[in-house]
């Protein structure tokens, strides 16, 4: 029998300990060392049934512990303080005496609080396997708190204790598969379950086939999400999205021209990054890769020139696809001429001087790597608010501000480029992006819109040439501060509701049953590889059961080795002459030699003080059946 409290205390203690162990490092250590000399301090007293610190004084504590967390926080730190804080109450509580079955719920609910808060300091997908632990220990350990509202101390037998965590634990458990089958033949909803807490949705503004000074600097203020991107996380730079490619400036604006004059292109890289990409509508046409793409799948896209790639009608709705994208340093996409990369309208005196000064200073590629660098060497600022818009945008930014955004310092970039005998292009589309490590994505907001240039190098290819002077930071996502890390843990949930809900449509769902149907003829035809793939892996089953069963019934090989004694004996009476039947009892022999009788009496009078009890022949039994076998062998008949 054992009480029912004990086993609850067991489980109301893993149930804190794994609700503390995602925050191990992340929280002050002193937290963590008082809470585990607290359990260790609770353990002891229940153990002892000795009388804790009074209620009174635990409250008091509990109170002051929020009033100091309060004290802490900020809208910079707040998670920190705030787990720290469940800690020490989840310290107090194991500090009080004689639980009832409020503190036990209690000590859960924060012990969940914990596990799911974890996910705000490190967002990986680890909590999600400590909270389905809690989910099953909690289970378990209510059922069993029911039990205690009755009798607190009420006693069971063991097998009754682990007949009710079974079966349990089977609730849970037999759920999962139920929800999985309901939501593979169920239909669904597209509204995103987290919706609500990010901004309205809606058809976005974004980019057009045409860009003009100043014109991204409203976008590049937007901090709605324009697409997520999945792939794993790139070292060493920031990645580049592709969009849009324009070849004709008339001063103010950029443009795609209808030109073709392609010549070849160069075959796919063996090595290609491939990503999936969820676009939200935003009311054009374009699709987005990392650059440069070398191709997407999507129904009903075209590839235009310059590795652009669009859709029939704007994205009005959420899309997805997949792109294989390129990270060569030059992009190799040949024309028969490439004069129209060096048209330029007629510039202003004061600008075509400007420019003819470089032809002095580096050429070629040279001046394509000096425009990288260029405009933060000579005092020039990036700034999205006060910029240049009037008659003549490049001369005010290049001559009196001497602040502007991407599209300033891309365009004065391109014209000195073609000025100076360089084709030159300008490619929109957005740079850099967080990412989120628990959801595997790049979440790219449309204020990291963004405009860079190529410059076609002879006989290598385009070069991309970022000459916009933004800090690093500027397209990373900024800090990681707590309202941050909200929105991007709401976020994961809406990816993932939009990865494996909202795209599992009917046409995957019977996808997945022709993949099973498909599964089955395999197992058709393939049945002989299968047994000979059983049969292969049948010594490897066999030995760990071959193992069990001896544990199993080692008695019984016990017994049957006890038995050999009783089978020496009778061939040792049948060779002095008495014929003993197998199935009669050792004392059934009529033997006439009194010697031999009271040998075999005694022998008898040891073996079935064994076997007939139903145990086993001690070592000092088994020596003395083996002496007797010794002598009655020898026993001469008289």
């Amino acid at each position: 029998m054992t009480e029912i409290r004990n086993v609850v205390n067991i489980l109301t203690y893993l149930i804190a300990l794994i609700g503390v162990i995602p925050l191990v490092g992340e929280t002050g250590a002193a937290y963590t060392a008082v809470f585990f000399a607290a359990t260790v301090y609770g353990a002891w007293a229940e153990a002892g049934k000795r009388g804790g610190v009074p209620r009174l004084w635990l409250n008091i504590l509990s109170v002051l512990i929020i009033i100091f967390t309060i004290a802490r926080m900020n809208m910079e730190n707040m998670v920190i303080p705030a787990l720290e804080a469940l800690l020490a109450i989840q310290s107090v509580k194991f500090i009080e005496p004689d639980k009832k079955f409020r503190d036990f719920m209690q000590i859960y609910m924060i012990a969940m609080f914990m596990a799911a808060g974890s996910a705000l300091i490190s967002l990986s997908i680890w909590f999600l396997a400590f909270v389905f632990a809690l989910f099953l220990l909690i289970s378990v350990s209510m059922v069993l708190l029911t039990y205690m509202t009755e009798d607190e101390r009420a006693v069971m037998p063991v097998k009754h204790i682990k007949r009710i965590i079974y079966k349990t634990l089977a609730i849970p458990l037999l759920s999962i598969p139920v929800a999985v089958m309901l939501f593979a033949v169920l239909p669904r909803t597209n509204y995103p379950v987290f919706q609500f807490l990010n901004r309205e949705d809606g058809t976005m503004t974004g980019f057009s086939d045409s860009v003009a000074l100043g014109n991204v600097s409203d976008i590049q203020q937007d901090a709605r999400l324009i697409f997520r991107a999945e792939m794993p996380e790139m070292t060493g730079g920031t990645p580049y999205w592709r969009g849009i490619v324009m070849d004709r400036f008339d001063g103010k604006t950029w443009s795609a021209s209808k030109q073709s004059g392609i010549r070849w292109r160069i075959r796919p890289e063996k090595n290609l990054t491939e990503h999936t990409v969820y676009l939200e509508p935003y009311g054009d046409k374009y699709l987005f890769g990392l650059d440069v793409p070398f191709h997407m799948d999507m129904r009903g896209s075209e590839r235009e020139r310059g590795f652009v790639y669009s859709v029939n009608r704007p994205v009005q709705k959420r899309i997805q696809y997949t792109a294989y994208s390129a990270s060569g340093k030059y992009l190799t996409e040949e024309y028969e001429s490439y004069e129209q990369f060096l048209e330029l309208p007629e510039l202003s005196a004061e600008l075509a001087e400007f420019a003819d000064n470089f032809k002095n200073t580096a050429s070629g590629e040279g001046l394509a790597e000096l425009m990288q660098v260029y405009f933060i060497r000579s005092g020039f600022r990036y700034s999205l608010d006060r910029l240049p818009i009037s008659l003549t945008p490049l001369e005010d930014f290049l001559f009196k501000t001497k602040l502007g955004n991407c599209e300033y310092y891309a365009s004065a970039a391109a014209v000195i480029l073609r000025r100076n005998g360089v084709p030159a292009r300008l490619v929109g589309g957005y740079a850099g992006g967080y990412y989120n490590g628990a959801g595997g994505y790049y979440a790219v907001p449309q204020r990291n819109a963004h405009v860079w240039v190529e410059a076609y190098i002879d006989g290598k290819g385009w070069r991309r040439i970022d000459p916009t002077p933004a800090a690093p930071s500027a397209f990373s996502g900024g800090d990681r501060t707590f309202a941050f890390r909200m929105r991007l843990l709401a976020d994961t949930v809406n990816f993932y509701w939009n990865a494996f809900v909202i795209n599992y449509d009917f046409s995957k769902q019977v996808k997945a049953v022709r993949s099973v149907r498909s599964a089955a003829e395999k197992l058709k035809t393939d049945y002989r590889a299968i047994a000979l793939r059983a049969l292969a892996l049948l010594p490897y089953l066999l030995v760990p059961v071959l193992f069990f069963a001896v544990w199993r019934f080692r008695g019984v090989f016990r017994t049957k080795g006890d038995e050999g004694y009783a089978h020496a004996f009778r061939k040792f009476m049948k060779r002095k002459g008495y014929d003993v039947n197998p199935s009669a009892g050792l004392t059934e022999i009529d033997i006439k030699d009194p010697e031999l009788k009271k040998l075999a009496d005694e022998f008898a009078a040891v073996f079935h003080g064994a076997y007939y009890r139903g145990r086993s022949l001690t070592r000092d039994e088994k020596k003395r059946l083996a002496g007797l076998l010794r002598v009655i062998k020898t026993q001469q008949p008289q």
